[in-house]
């Protein structure tokens, strides 16, 4: 008797283990589910994001074409130092506005200076400047075709409002891009045909199919790139990264920066290096200067600092502090040398707008954002291919327990994109009341309430 009864007893554990394995099928019916009413949801959002952050991949490129005459040289040599004219800039704009940053490009010929100033009020601008001749060129024109379409891709002009469904949908375009890979996952790779070469001669919902998961499946690494580093520019991921970055002192480079040594006796504000003696020593420790952001000092403690990098990769590479009076070096670093937080900042604007290997990775950024706008399209194909008459051909719940794995994953992935967390919170709280209002049907249509 005993031994039977342990038997049943080891036999009902493994029934019970067993039921909680969903077959792959199952798993992938839920997954689809999730799938196919996120993409639906994100599918405005993310066809205009995926436009617009196409357009602005060429960014530089389109300005040179709006711009011309405030962008490039008339000359091919530079007459002015970079103080003098940093210099004809201050005296240009007057009482009021302090120079900040003078922003030196040499990755192309014939480039203008820049000089980014702050005044009064948190008001700042840049003025562009002609090396060769000095004339003043003022300030790219705001608003304009550039600036219009950042905004719409920023915020859709809503304002807080438009970041707060940018950040959404950017969320659950990650989780879209690593679902419709688990979807997409073959249990045979003998077969190219559905697997890594479309369908075409097949039916209807196949070529949908096959034209919805193989562009996506191709360009999911970059998808996923553009989706990731979006998020620190959004409301709720990109505030608590900077947040935490500050905190933890990560950022304490930009918080906390060195500060140069005040000489015993007075020193007269004309005894402070130039921007062209800066310059020069950034060029003796060889530093990479395609690309130079000459920090100006304010204050008399302030330092020179200079953060440069090469044509192409991060935004910075090396960052150098400068005594404003002696020139030595206070603080020198590469940017494997900051903490992990500041170099990320470093890497993820290239990473975004697909600059970071110049024109050879831009067409496959480019490239990205048409297959993510065409995305929603092919999956609403699909869906409509696949609908019978008469019904919705919306996806069945699936009411059995869900195993612990997918309830953890789930957990992680709320927390990691807390837009997702949110979401899935509001529709969890309406499946409850809903299911509590059916539920008071039946009971008063049974007499029992």
């Amino acid at each position: 008797m005993g031994p039977k009864l342990i038997h049943q007893d080891a036999a009902g554990k493994s029934s019970k283990k067993n039921s909680r394995r969903l077959p792959k099928r199952t798993l992938n019916r839920i997954i689809w589910r999730w799938h196919f009413w996120a993409g639906l949801i994100a599918t405005p959002v993310l066809m205009i994001a995926s436009l617009t952050g196409g357009i602005y991949i060429f960014q530089p490129e389109i300005e040179q074409i709006l711009f011309p005459e405030i962008l490039n040289s008339k000359g091919d040599s530079e007459n002015l130092t970079f103080q003098q004219m940093v210099d004809k800039v201050v005296e240009h704009e007057g009482v009021g506005w302090e120079p900040a940053i003078l922003f030196i490009d040499d990755q192309r010929k014939n480039a203008n200076r820049s000089v980014f100033l702050r005044g009064e009020n948190h008001q700042h601008k840049t003025v562009y400047i002609d090396p060769y001749d000095g004339e003043i060129l003022g300030q790219i024109p705001e608003p304009n075709f550039l600036t219009v379409v950042l905004r719409i891709h920023r915020n859709l002009f809503a304002g807080m409002i438009g970041r707060v469904f940018m950040e959404l949908t950017t969320s659950w375009m990650i989780v879209l891009v690593a679902s419709g890979v688990w979807l997409w996952w073959p249990a045979s790779f003998k077969k190219l045909k559905g697997v890594l070469i479309p369908r075409l001669d097949a039916g209807k919902y196949t070529v949908a199919r096959d034209l919805h998961s193989l562009p996506g499946l191709f360009l999911f690494p970059i998808a996923l790139v553009i989706g990731i580093t979006g998020l620190l520019y959004s409301l709720v991921w990109g505030t608590t990264f900077i947040l935490t970055g500050f905190f933890s002192g990560a950022f304490d480079i930009e918080a906390k920066p060195p500060k140069s040594m005040i000489p015993s006796e007075q020193v007269a504000k004309n005894q402070s290096l130039t921007a062209d003696e800066i310059y020069q020593i950034a060029l003796e420790k060889k530093m990479p200067l395609e690309r130079v952001n000459l920090h100006l000092p304010v204050s008399e403690d302030d330092a020179w600092s200079v953060r440069s990098s090469a044509g192409y990769g991060p935004s910075v590479e090396q960052i150098l502090f400068l005594d404003r009076y002696s020139g030595e070096t206070i603080f020198h670093s590469m940017l494997s040398e900051i903490p992990s937080m500041a170099q990320w900042t470093q890497w993820n604007y290239p990473l975004h707008v697909g600059s970071v290997l110049g024109w050879f990775s831009k067409p496959i950024w480019l490239l990205a954002c048409l297959v993510l706008f065409s995305l929603p399209v092919s999956g609403i194909w699909m869906w409509l291919s696949r609908r019978r008459k008469g019904k919705t051909g919306f996806p069945k719940k699936y009411d059995k327990k869900l195993p612990r794995w997918l309830i953890l994953t789930i957990a992680i992935v709320a927390i990691g994109l807390p837009m997702v967390g949110v979401s899935l919170l509001v529709v969890a709280i309406n499946d409850f009341i809903a299911t509590r209002k059916w539920f008071r049907r039946r009971l008063s249509s049974e007499g029992i309430a």
